[in-house]
């Protein structure tokens, strides 16, 4: 049979169409699907074209739609000659805890779809929707499931809601109708002529060429009466999610999709591998019944003791003692936006901050940074990662792993493109903060003297 395979080191020079032999019949929990079409996303074309993304030898292509040819034993939800297309996260069924990396997903971790003929277990594909060919069905994997989540599961769109699609890809086209058929008004953005054609005979109700209107988010207010889109589905990444933030409604609802460009200081985060990243990390700090003398002074003399006078938030250690005591303690419980694991096995914590800001270089960004007691919150999500760390990485030592902590200023990046401000790109404020405050600290919320 007729197969894609990609050579390691990777890139478009290394995809070899070759011959494998078919596969013999099913295992029990099994089918054979004779593969008819897939659909090209853009996380396919960062699979092949990254080197070093994927393995040696890997068949990429996330999405397959075809026929069931042959079902292994114990298979009653499938027969010869169905429909089927093929899913994501194929060990993943129900329930909330969606897996964070792309170890299963196939084209990624393991061979996808890109092959004439697959046996896989049951759970890898679902029965494509009746009347549609496979070329349709095969959209349904990525694209369309990433719409439907986006409106439906995350932003609970319902008729009347004002919806906010950019530009023509996948994941735009299906929101745009699934929106439309759920009665929401939907307002879309491109920079064609032609292509502003096509968006309103699939029903669109407004559309903004962003070339003669780069400031597209104001036109999204004029058009709203002042309010913005209640869901906007960004897939653009940093170079639109200023203008995103803009168009959105207070109390609205932004679906940040395959935001890969983004800046981090040591590179982007499309250079950090899929199973390299944790997506939100939610942590609780309780204060320890002995750590009654751990608070705000205290925090004040850990900064003043460890950071250098060079730091840009050394002067927080005096800042931090004018904190309120019930903001501490909201301090202790959260989210952390990102956490990701580079190259050189060292772990990062990234957040992003919406701050509207005169300027986006270091300096303005370390005031900002104070102003906000943002540092009081990156020293928390920095323990939190160190306890977390400690418990799941053997041979864990701080001074080896902990990567720093990277705010990112949305407002102030512009994409892949992004200027240097200084030693920073724009909007992008990268902290170390020295390792043994870090354990310092989880020592003292811990009870320790």
């Amino acid at each position: 049979m007729k197969v894609m395979q990609l050579a390691a080191p990777g890139g478009f020079e290394n995809l070899k169409l070759v011959e494998l032999p078919a596969p013999a019949a099913p295992a029990a929990g099994e089918i054979q699907v004779r593969i008819h079409a897939s659909s090209l996303n853009y996380h396919d074309l960062g699979v092949v074209r990254r080197p070093g993304a994927a393995a040696d030898g890997r068949i990429p292509m996330a999405d397959g739609a075809g026929l069931v040819t042959a079902v292994g034993a114990g298979v009653t939800e499938f027969a010869v000659g169905d429909a089927v297309v093929s899913t994501f996260f194929p060990q993943w069924l129900s329930g909330r805890h969606v897996p964070s990396d792309f170890q299963l997903v196939p084209g990624d971790g393991v061979d996808g779809f890109a092959r004439e003929f697959v046996n896989l277990p049951a759970t890898s594909f679902t029965h494509a929707p009746k009347g549609w060919s496979h070329a349709e069905a095969a959209t349904l994997t990525t694209a369309g499931l990433t719409a439907w989540r986006a409106l439906v599961v995350d932003g609970h769109l319902k008729a009347g809601d004002t919806v906010l699609v950019l530009g023509t890809g996948g994941v735009s086209i299906f929101a745009l109708q699934m929106a439309k058929s759920m009665g929401a008004t939907v307002i879309a953005t491109t920079s064609s002529a032609a292509k502003a054609e096509q968006l309103k005979a699939l029903g669109a109700d407004l559309v903004i060429n962003y070339k003669d209107q780069p400031e597209w988010g104001d036109a999204v207010l004029a058009a709203t009466g002042g309010r913005g889109a209640d869901i906007v589905v960004e897939v653009g990444g940093p170079g639109t999610l200023p203008q995103s933030i803009r168009a959105c409604a207070p109390g609205g609802h932004i679906a940040l999709i395959g935001v890969l460009t983004t800046p981090l200081g040591f590179g982007d985060l499309w250079s950090i591998e899929p199973g390299a990243r944790l997506a939100e990390m939610d942590f609780e700090l309780p204060l320890s019944d002995t750590a009654g003398g751990f608070g705000l002074e205290e925090v004040g003399d850990l900064l003043a003791r460890h950071l250098p006078g060079d730091d840009p938030l050394a002067p927080y250690a005096e800042m931090v003692r004018t904190v309120s005591d019930e903001t501490f303690t909201g301090y202790l419980t959260g989210s952390i936006d990102s956490v990701l694991r580079t190259a050189e096995n060292r772990f990062v914590v990234v957040d992003y901050k919406t701050n509207r800001l005169a300027r986006f270089g270091p300096d303005a960004m370390a005031d900002a940074m104070c102003q906000a007691h943002y540092p009081l919150q990156a020293l928390l999500y920095a323990v939190a990662l160190h306890r977390y760390l400690g418990w799941r990485l053997p041979g864990y030592d701080p001074r080896v792993h902990l990567g720093g902590i990277g705010y990112l200023f949305v407002r102030g990046m512009s994409g892949a493109g992004n200027p240097m401000l200084g030693t920073m790109p724009s909007g992008v404020f990268s902290w170390q903060p020295p390792a043994g405050m870090i354990v310092r600290a989880s020592e003292l919320l811990a009870g320790g003297e």
